[in-house]
């Protein structure tokens, strides 16, 4: 195979190629160098590099080569390139030594209800250590939080960091010495709409004139931009040569995460039509409705994004004796209107408020489909989650559009599918639970039977069944029975995803103590093996000893789970975290707490403490709170993991055959209209791999259907 290594350099995100540089090694060997093309002043040695690009035994090497790839699409405005793809930031993040690191955003320890005069020397010690414990590419982030009952307990969350750029990482791995980009080049000098990803034509002049500064810099071939944009080319070998030394192998593999690379750069370019008209009809329609409740909102003077105004609106309307909740947010306001901790007219006021905040999201949505002018581009992380899923970007986060709002039906497809209840499947399959399995060969509906098993519904699963399919039943008794299989379906999922009774408790609202009687007489009686693997999974993991307190306890706990088809999950830093905390907790309250005098209640239960033990119940805390966390990841990671690996898969399969664009949300994969005459061939292709890939699941299915738009899936 030859290799090209490639990177390009553009004036601000969206706006147009300055340079390209690359490095063509051809298998047979011979002389290379890197090439620096200057795209518009250069097109004939473009055209070369298109050659190059279109030949199927090229392997392309970038670093976060999606964006590179975006913008060569923009430029030829062609068919999809032939070469393979490897983006080495993604085996960075996957297959060397910095894949046993949690990614970027992610909590790694939470100390809770510290008292405020040591603050800032538990915070000190503990980012020191973990500063310790980190290559010093990561960053660590410390969030405070007051104590809603007692301002003198502050919560410290402790988070690292990880969005490493090309030079970032070449400097901390290499100690290189590398040029900034803004010593080299114009940057914007206004706040680029990364929202949506063409130019729009209020920016049009500011692009245009960025461009045009950047190619005056290019006309010296001296100037630092050569020399940073040819050092971006060497890096990429150098990275490369890292990842195989740390690897034990001879040349990096092609994952299907890098030929999802290839996919998500090309949609992104290629985009999905979308009704026009439809758009500003919708946008206006929304834009009708905010302004009806925002009046409403000002004849109560509350400003309706003001955390502050809503705070104090709320309380005013408490009733007797309720307890304001942790926050407004979504999820509580719901709990608050439907436990009645509000007087009616609170209740309908947030009621409103909730619909607000849901109408105005969709509104930047709208915008987004506007200033598409017809298209919309999505984009995505390819390796978006821990768990292999893709995730949104700062555009429209596609992955959050609900399967049954009105948003889908603006986006033209020609077809599509998503696979039936994939989870349940993998989590049969994957826990082999012998009556789950013979549950999906009779086609039990798992959903309606979880409904009736936890009294959801006062019946048998087989009386809800004869029920499901009678014609003649009311209203009101069809809305409890969707009603209720709705919930199962969530209480499903929370179960498999290792959910607490107090989690199961908050959907169903009842107390907790109940909720753990239902899952345990019912749920799990039903399906013994999924508990037998959730204690497994606890014993593992929750290796934390709270009755003797062994010192030793945590080294016990498990390093690493994998999901059916060979992707792990890395416990290794947490563990090391975890076991440090767990062992010095007491030397480091003493270290903190010592020469405090007098006594604090951080816990009604636990009474008055000295600030030594407080701090010392804080931290082994802490370490019992990282592995509950992990016991729930771990418990998500192999369905969701297999789920994401095996959507993945089939995108893959789908663009070695026909090198089409294609959208992945969740378990659905969506294609573009246009590609109608080709719905056999594909749904073929997606036949066949269903066929094969039910060794891992045994009920694997696809639902591959012809449509018009993405809403009729």
């Amino acid at each position: 195979m030859n290799k090209l290594y490639l990177d390009v350099e553009t004036s601000g995100l969206k706006g147009k190629l300055n340079l390209v540089q690359y490095k063509f090694v051809r298998e047979e060997g011979g002389l290379s160098s890197i090439k620096l093309i200057r795209p518009f002043q250069q097109p004939e040695e473009m055209e070369t590099l298109k050659g190059v690009l279109n030949q199927e035994d090229t392997i392309l090497y970038g670093y976060n080569i999606g964006f590179d790839l975006w913008k060569l699409y923009q430029y030829y405005k062609c068919v999809p390139f032939r070469c393979q793809v490897i983006d080495l930031w993604l085996h960075v993040l996957r297959d060397n030594p910095l894949c046993y690191y949690p990614l970027r955003g992610k909590s790694i320890i939470v100390v809770k209800k510290i008292p405020s005069n040591c603050v800032d020397k538990m915070e000190l010690k503990i980012s020191n250590k973990l500063s310790s414990m980190l290559p010093d590419m990561f960053n660590i982030k410390v969030k405070h939080s007051e104590d809603k009952d007692n301002k003198e307990l502050i919560t410290l969350a402790f988070r690292v960091e990880f969005n490493v750029k090309l030079k970032t990482l070449v400097s901390k791995l290499f100690g290189e010495k590398t040029l900034d980009y803004d010593d080299c080049f114009k940057l914007p000098d206004w706040k680029e709409n990364n929202r949506i990803p063409v130019i729009l034509p209020e920016e049009q002049e500011l692009y245009d004139n960025l461009w045009k500064i950047n190619e005056k810099i290019l006309d010296n071939p001296y100037s630092r931009a050569w020399i940073y944009s040819t050092k971006d080319v060497e890096y990429l070998e150098l990275i490369e040569n890292w990842l195989i030394k740390n690897n034990s192998y001879n040349e990096i593999p092609i994952t299907d995460n890098d030929i999802c690379t290839h996919i998500v750069a090309y949609t992104k370019y290629h985009g999905f039509k979308t009704n026009k008209e439809k758009v500003l009809l919708k946008k206006e329609s929304l834009i009708k409705e905010l302004k009806s409740i925002k009046n409403n909102c000002d004849l109560v003077g509350v400003n309706p994004l003001s955390n502050k105004d809503k705070k104090e609106f709320f309380n005013a309307h408490l009733v007797e004796d309720a307890v304001m909740p942790p926050s407004l947010d979504k999820k509580h306001l719901k709990i608050a209107i439907q436990d009645g901790i509000l007087n009616e007219e609170g209740i309908k006021f947030f009621t409103e408020l909730l619909e607000y905040q849901s109408l105005n999201q969709r509104l930047k949505q709208m915008e987004v489909f506007e200033a598409g002018n017809g298209m919309v581009y999505p984009d995505f992380r390819v390796y978006g989650t821990t768990t292999n899923r893709m995730a949104g970007t700062s555009g429209i986060n596609f992955q959050g559009i609900a399967r049954d709002g009105d948003i889908r039906e603006l986006v033209y497809c020609s077809q599509g599918g998503d696979f039936d209840s994939l989870e349940i499947g993998i989590a049969a399959s994957y826990f082999q639970d012998i009556q789950m399995l013979s549950d999906l060969d009779r086609g039990v509906d798992l959903h309606t039977q979880t409904a009736c098993l936890l009294k959801l519904l006062p019946m048998s699963y087989e009386e809800a069944m004869v029920l499901k399919v009678n014609k003649d039943i009311d209203l009101d008794t069809k809305k409890k029975f969707k009603n209720a299989r709705a919930t199962g379906k969530k209480i499903n999922f929370e179960i498999l995803y290792f959910a607490t009774s107090h989690k199961v408790a908050d959907t169903l609202n009842i107390d907790e103590e109940n909720a753990e009687l239902l899952m345990k007489e019912n749920f799990f009686k039903h399906y013994p093996q999924l508990l037998k693997t959730r204690d497994k999974y606890y014993k593992e993991i929750c290796t934390a000893d709270t009755t003797s307190w062994d010192r030793n306890s945590i080294q016990n706990m498990k390093i690493e789970v994998q999901d059916a088809v060979g992707n792990s999950r890395y416990l290794l830093i947490e563990k090391e975290i975890a076991n440090y905390f767990w062992k010095n907790s007491n030397s480091i309250a003493k270290e903190i707490g010592n020469g405090m005098e007098g006594k604090i209640v951080r816990q009604e239960v636990k009474g008055e403490q000295t600030y030594t033990n407080a701090l010392h119940s804080a931290l082994l805390g802490a370490v019992i709170g990282i592995q509950n966390s992990l016991y729930r990841q771990c418990g998500n990671f192999p369905i969701q993991s297999t789920g994401a690996s095996i959507t993945k898969a089939l995108m893959v399969k789908i663009w070695k055959v026909f090198h089409i664009p294609m959208m992945n949300v969740h378990d659905e994969i969506m294609i573009p209209s246009d590609y109608e005459s080709i719905y056999t061939e594909v749904k073929k292709t997606v036949d066949d791999f269903v066929a094969v890939n039910k060794t891992i699941v045994k009920h694997l299915s696809m639902s591959w259907t012809a449509i018009k738009n993405w809403g009729e899936k």
